[in-house]
């Protein structure tokens, strides 16, 4: 067995976090010892000493090529950022280099909570407050350096590793600090982390890793300061499919080459993507923009999502719709039907939207009613349902007015009183529509957020809902300035 030269631990994620989604990336066969010339340079040197970057890198490359995965390129500026901004971007770009989003950045709160767990020798501690779905974290010790305990997080975390939770008796807990750093979580997703150089196997870091939180900011350390303006630039972002086949979509690389994955997830599967025949996928050049063709291959009504994959915003979706036509529907009156002149009618009319439509824009009926006034056959009353897409369809029903009988010409009953005139004719029309929702109002918002902190455990629902009110509660109104006289 190896000598642990750092000690590795996975965070308790008890009932907080979900199964974590493993299998999505599969994790190495067997772990990978960091090189010789990693180690030795990453633990005697400062987290930006260029021996450290090109033998941690030179082992995460080669580690990344088993896997089928590119090789890690940190921005210009890595040397200057401080440790937990370098975790910060370590982590991301393993994250976006595999297809999963990044972390928006820091947050002071949670780099406090890292902190608590360098300081201890220990895991850190629950977010608190904690404003997400679920979290993870990770603690490593002895080297100073992101990059080197990256490496041990994402390739050397299996059996016979410094990861000493993993056991053949407990095989769950091998790879568990690549399994926090890769989790497809919910977004948002924000991050704290630490080091501290004084516990007593020398430097720890740290990391908590947060998913599905809406409230906490990157107020410490912002992913978009590192990326800066290098990015994957998509458009558009949403394609409807109410006519036609196909669509294009314009992917275009921003400050830097780069490599770009497109893939498509349906149901049904009739939807595919192809890149023009002058594109490169695999080397995009910076400023260069590549036209995607999306195709639906049938008429039914479909939806999906086109991921982007590449560069260092992490992935970028774009919304795939083929909806169906919104109907019409009359009750009351049936085809073929006859009425009496004069008969009064109640007919109803229903639209519907189709599916995956995006709500109906109008519900028109041919007349106010279904008139009975004027004798003939074949007479037609109609309903259109026109969606907010433009599509539309028609439902007509034909009915017949015959003369009212004359057995009577008298005008008066046999008992010498007059005949009551027949009812005038009274159509209702009731009309059904399913337009979009009406976005929330902030009194909404709170009412839903209060609401879900009562599902959290009685000693954090104060925290829950004080951040709830600051958030979404009524915003204070500022008092005027005085005028100097």
């Amino acid at each position: 067995m190896r000598t642990a030269l750092i000690a590795l631990a996975t965070a308790a994620l008890l009932a907080l976090v979900p199964t974590l989604a493993l299998g999505d990336i599969p994790n190495p066969s067997e772990s990978i010892p960091p090189s010789s010339a990693d180690t030795s340079a990453c633990f005697t040197a400062s987290p930006s000493d260029a021996s450290c970057i090109s033998a941690a890198l030179a082992d995460i490359d080669a580690a990344r090529a088993d896997e089928g995965v590119g090789p890690m390129s940190l921005p210009g500026d890595f040397t200057t950022l401080t440790v937990p901004e370098q975790l910060l971007v370590v982590t991301n770009l393993e994250r976006i280099d595999r297809g999963l989003p990044a972390f928006a950045g820091l947050n002071s709160s949670l780099d406090s909570d890292a902190l608590v767990g360098a300081q201890n020798d220990a895991d850190p501690p629950e977010p608190s407050p904690f404003n997400g779905n679920a979290y993870a974290s990770n603690l490593a010790e002895g080297a100073t350096s992101a990059l080197y305990d990256d490496y041990l997080w994402m390739y050397d975390d299996g059996l016979d590793s410094p990861n000493g939770s993993c056991t053949p008796a407990t095989p769950d807990a091998c790879w568990g600090h690549r399994d926090n750093i890769l989790y497809a979580g919910d977004s948002p997703l924000i991050m704290g982390a630490a080091d501290d150089p004084g516990t007593p196997d020398g430097v720890a870091l740290t990391e908590v890793l947060e998913f599905g939180d809406s409230i906490d900011t990157a107020d410490a350390f912002a992913w978009s300061s590192v990326i800066g303006g290098d990015a994957l630039d998509v458009s558009p972002t949403s394609v409807t499919l109410t006519s036609g086949s196909s669509a294009q979509i314009a992917v275009s690389a921003q400050g830097e080459n780069m490599t770009v994955g497109a893939s498509i997830t349906a149901d049904p599967t009739d939807w595919s993507v192809t890149p023009a025949a002058s594109c490169d996928l695999t080397a995009l050049t910076a400023g260069s923009t590549c036209a995607l063709t999306v195709t639906d291959a049938t008429s039914t009504p479909s939806q999906g999502t086109l991921t982007i994959t590449g560069g260092p915003s992490g992935p970028q979706t774009v919304t795939l719709t083929r909806p169906g036509a919104p109907t019409a529907s009359i009750t009351g009156v049936t085809n073929g039907e006859t009425f009496t002149q004069g008969q009064g009618t109640t007919a109803n009319a229903a639209c519907n939207d189709g599916e995956f439509g995006p709500g109906i824009a109008s519900c028109t009926a041919s007349a106010p009613a279904v008139s009975t006034s004027t004798v003939g056959p074949n007479q037609t009353f109609s309903v259109t349902a026109t969606s907010r897409d433009g599509l539309a369809s028609t439902t007509t029903v034909t009915y017949n007015v015959v003369a009212a009988s004359s057995s009577n010409p008298g005008g008066s009953n046999p008992g010498g009183s007059p005949t009551p005139a027949p009812p005038s004719p009274t159509t209702t029309i009731t009309v059904t529509t399913h337009p979009l929702p009406a976005p929330l109002t902030r009194a909404q918002k709170l009412a839903k957020a209060l609401k879900a902190c009562k599902k959290r455990p009685k000693r954090k629902r104060p925290a829950c809902e004080k951040a709830a009110k600051k958030r979404y509660g009524p915003k204070k109104a500022k008092k005027p300035k005085k005028k100097r006289r």
